[in-house]
């Protein structure tokens, strides 16, 4: 159980009260939630508190075990949280190895080299425009792919953070999901470039559906990623079924043959899986200067709305039962 103290904003006051929540544990200790120190909170709220009316403050009961207080601030300040542990997680990564932040370049290409040694010059897969027409779709294959596997394990990773501040789940993945967007975009941007300097493709205005697909798979991934990373802590052997089951949809996303050269029958079942839609969609702007299936995309939208309202749910749902699980 604990306090939340509120107070209505007044102009002539130098601090924002209404902008802050104090939470009051049963030791009495103040433990303010943001960036100003203790002692220096404490000090401030007593000198500006002298001027209020009783009228001005009051107390709200609160069930801090299924109903955490959530006010416009502090979710400002758990976005702030997470750009800034996305941004941290990135130098991190980047610090462990000796060419830094050049392997976000690096691994992709030497990933998508690999299946273009085996199935371009193996197995001879596809025309001269093979090159083109595998990175399209490996490229954005492994923005999903790498933010779901990493995901579905960074609440059961995160038990120490947990131990020692509360803070909403959803901001554990969403860390992964920001991080890995950043690489991806770094990378989706040279692609770009790639095609209209090295490979002659001129810009259309078709790439002006770019930013709407973007947004689209964007919502997509935090939707899976978020249910991964919210289930896998109660339920462990789920991880098994996130790694293969990452591992099926690869093999039938059409990320190495086109989904169009086989049976209706087949097609219809692989086009149930929404990276199928999002790979044409991709090669139907970049390298055919063609508009996308919107009815198909505006489907997936659909899907990935309704994944997006149930990761949250199972997020806050199951907020305060993680510590004791994963502990």
């Amino acid at each position: 159980m604990c306090l939340a103290l509120r107070a209505s904003s007044i102009s002539k006051f130098h601090l924002d009260v209404s902008r802050v929540t104090l939470i009051y544990h049963s030791e009495t200790t103040i433990t303010p939630f943001f960036t100003l120190s203790q002692n220096t909170f404490k000090s401030t709220i007593n000198q500006q508190l002298t001027d209020f009316s009783s009228g001005d403050i009051h107390f709200q009961r609160v069930n801090s075990i299924r109903h955490p207080i959530i006010t416009s601030c502090m979710f400002a300040r758990y976005i702030e949280l997470l750009f800034y542990r996305a941004n941290a997680e990135l130098k991190r990564e980047a610090s462990r190895a000796y060419l830094g932040m050049l392997w976000w370049l690096i691994e992709p290409v030497l990933y998508m080299s690999v299946f273009y040694v085996v199935f371009g010059l193996g197995l001879r897969q596809g025309g001269p425009d093979f090159v083109v027409y595998l990175l399209a779709g490996l490229i954005t294959w492994k923005w999903l792919d790498s933010t779901v596997r990493t995901s579905s394990n960074i609440i059961a990773t995160s038990v120490g953070l947990m131990n020692q501040v509360y803070l909403p789940k959803m901001v554990l993945p969403g860390v992964i999901v920001i991080a890995n967007t950043y690489k991806f975009l770094i990378v989706f941007s040279l692609f770009l470039v790639f095609l209209v300097v090295f490979w002659g493709i001129p810009a259309s205005e078709h790439w002006q559906a770019l930013p709407l697909l973007l947004a689209m798979q964007f919502l997509l991934i935090c939707a899976v990623a978020g249910i991964g990373a919210a289930l896998v802590p109660v339920i462990p052997d789920l991880k098994y079924v996130v790694d293969y089951g990452m591992t099926l949809m690869f093999f039938m996303s059409g990320i190495f043959f086109d989904i169009n050269d086989l049976t209706p029958e087949i097609q219809q079942w692989l086009r149930y899986n929404p990276m199928v839609i999002f790979i044409e969609s991709y090669r139907d702007v970049l390298l055919y200067a063609q508009w996308p299936d919107w009815q198909a995309l505006l489907n997936v939208l659909y899907a990935s709305a309704a994944l997006f309202l149930t990761m949250l749910v199972l997020l806050v749902k199951l907020d305060r039962f993680y510590p004791r699980v994963v502990g």
